[in-house]
């Protein structure tokens, strides 16, 4: 501790102003110096000069647009475009009928041509041929027995039961069988 001092020695022999303090300046000398406009900034300009020197109208701009030039020179119409139409060239073209249409139907030449009578369309049957070609009676009915196997055993096992057997059919090829049966006293 120096005499005349409260702090302790190695901070009171530092507490004078330091080499790094400039004589007239309350900044240290390596700021002070450059306080001042530096090379960076014109004379002129608040900018810095390299900023300054691109604020003005750049070569990507024309004269008279406010749009850059490489925009400008395409915002007429393009070469894509056509000089009647406001789609363009590419699009307007296939805008007309394609060969896809036939001349008198209103479908593509591809859906109008299987619109007519398939060959899978019987000619004189408003099915399918391969449902109308089961239409038939099918070789789960017998065809000379209108009555079931178990129903003419039965018959023959009781003489006094008489069944008369009615067939109906039912949507193509499902059939009911229907027996009426009369008991003989």
């Amino acid at each position: 501790m120096s005499t005349t001092s409260t702090l302790p020695s190695d901070i009171a022999s530092t507490s004078a102003s330091t080499p790094a303090m400039s004589a007239t300046s309350t900044v240290h000398s390596d700021i002070a110096s450059t306080s001042p406009s530096t090379p960076a900034m014109s004379t002129t300009s608040t900018l810095p000069s390299d900023i300054a020197s691109t604020s003005a109208s750049t070569p990507a701009m024309s004269s008279t647009s406010t749009l850059p030039s490489d925009i400008a020179s395409t915002s007429a119409s393009t070469p894509a475009m056509s000089a009647t139409s406001t789609l363009p060239s590419d699009i307007a073209s296939t805008s007309a009928s394609t060969p896809a249409m036939s001349t008198t139907s209103t479908l593509p030449s591809d859906i109008a041509s299987t619109s007519a009578s398939t060959p899978a369309m019987s000619a004189t049957s408003t099915v399918h041929s391969d449902i109308a070609s089961k239409s038939p009676s099918t070789p789960a009915m017998s065809a000379t027995s209108p009555a079931m196997s178990t129903t003419s055993i039965a018959s023959t096992s009781h003489p006094l039961l008489q069944c008369q057997p009615l067939v109906s059919s039912f949507r193509y090829s499902i059939y009911i069988s229907i027996h009426s049966c009369n008991v003989s006293h």
